[in-house]
């Protein structure tokens, strides 16, 4: 987990230059895990463990992040959040 300890904390999210929500990353299981909460713009709220969340540092300070989910045990995995 030690190489995601820079995602953890709270988070403005955006898509397309627009505000799409806020995320607050945090460490569980004595640091062996993380967890995401989301909140939507919409009002969508969720919380994860199980997804498949790619980060990518971009420039500024900012990270990108694609996030998948597979409804079928992990065969076909889904892009739902890309920003």
């Amino acid at each position: 987990m030690h190489v995601l300890e820079f995602w953890i904390g709270q988070w403005t999210v955006f898509q397309n230059g627009q505000e799409a929500g806020r995320n607050v990353i945090e460490a569980i299981l004595d640091g062996c895990a993380i967890t995401k909460h989301c909140s939507g713009s919409g009002g969508q709220r969720g919380t994860t463990m199980l997804d498949r969340t790619m980060l990518t540092r971009e420039p500024g300070g900012c990270v990108r992040q694609l996030t998948e989910v597979a409804d079928d045990g992990g065969r076909t995995w889904i892009a739902t959040f890309d920003g």
